[in-house]
């Protein structure tokens, strides 16, 4: 069975083929991204993080879903979609510096490459895959041990 720092480590491997750009086939006001935001667990495993949607809302209400959403500008990366949407949906700190000094935590891009897929809404969505782990964790020598 594959440890979480290799599952991450493939991740970042991964090439998508898609030859076209999708704003050349995809209009920017239907562009949307999702954050995958995985972490270990108390007992070494992978885990990623998913919110459940108020019940008040009138698109997909009580669903559980990822951290994410529309585009606000046509020029708004999928990567910074996903980070915005995951500081207003769950309050993860976009400045790595605060990251870092309040909660003594890193975030690493594991992968922006994964192929977008159509909502029933008809929205583009995007994933973007995060890595958030223990600043006192050296995941560049893989040693994952210790973290919760």
């Amino acid at each position: 069975m594959l440890k979480p720092y290799q599952i991450i480590e493939n991740l970042k491997l991964f090439q998508n083929p898609c030859t076209h750009p999708l704003n050349s086939v995809w209009p920017p006001g239907r562009r949307s991204a999702v954050l995958v935001l995985l972490f270990i667990g108390n007992r070494g495993e992978l885990r990623v993080l998913l919110t459940k949607r108020s019940r008040k809302l009138r698109s997909f209400s009580g669903q559980v879903s990822l951290p994410g959403g529309k585009a606000d500008s046509p020029s708004e990366t999928f990567d910074s979609i996903a980070r915005r949407e995951a500081m207003e949906e769950i309050g993860l700190p976009m400045d790595p510096a605060i990251l870092q000094n309040k909660y003594n935590m890193k975030l690493e891009l594991a992968s922006s490459e994964m192929p977008c897929y159509m909502s029933k809404t008809l929205l583009s969505v995007k994933p973007v895959i995060y890595f958030l782990y223990n600043s006192d964790c050296d995941i560049a020598t893989s040693n994952t041990q210790g973290v919760s």
